[in-house]
């Protein structure tokens, strides 16, 4: 099942991705680099949703607009 994100979590998501210097497995460090750059929704979703951001990089995602997320169970 994929993980629902929005389009600005996504970005910050992919920016870090893209970059290739960092291991997408350390949130922490993921998390960090997208405050860094301005992508703070992303920032806060990976630090509030520790499960789904591990889930996300197995299992998929599905970007939808921000009132479409519902809270999903970790």
């Amino acid at each position: 099942m994929a993980i629902k994100i929005t389009q600005q979590i996504f970005n910050g998501i992919e920016f870090v991705r893209k970059s290739g210097e960092y291991n997408m497995l350390d949130r922490y460090t993921v998390a960090r680099m997208c405050n860094e750059r301005g992508y703070y929704d992303a920032a806060i979703w990976i630090t509030e949703n520790e499960r789904l951001y591990t889930r996300l990089l197995f299992e998929g995602y599905e970007i939808v607009e921000p009132e479409s997320i519902n809270e999903e169970e970790e």
